[in-house]
């Protein structure tokens, strides 16, 4: 009860690494940090994950769902630290 296996860790480091990253070199890029829907419900969903891991309840669901819409959050994190920022190349 209350334990998470090292399997669900890995899926979780992985993306966190990359998310950093990618937040790193968004804001050297551009010098602004945005917070998106996106991660604020995944923000939210990890912490009902935790409670979900600790009383032992819906746990391989909601960890399977948090992991999905990290993998998404960090895909579309991704995109935005590698588009170019337009504003920059205004001709008008």
């Amino acid at each position: 009860m209350g334990v998470i296996e090292s399997f669900w860790i890995w899926i979780f480091i992985i993306p966190s690494v990359v998310l950093i990253a990618t937040r790193i070199l968004s804001y050297v890029k551009f010098k602004e940090l945005a917070s998106s829907a996106l991660g604020k419900v995944v923000v939210g969903i990890s912490y009902v994950s935790i409670v979900s891991v600790v009383i032992d309840v819906y746990k391989f669901q909601i960890l399977g769902l948090i992991a999905v819409l990290f993998y998404i959050y960090v895909i579309i994190g991704i995109y935005k630290s590698f588009r170019i920022n337009k504003s920059k190349f205004k001709f008008f």
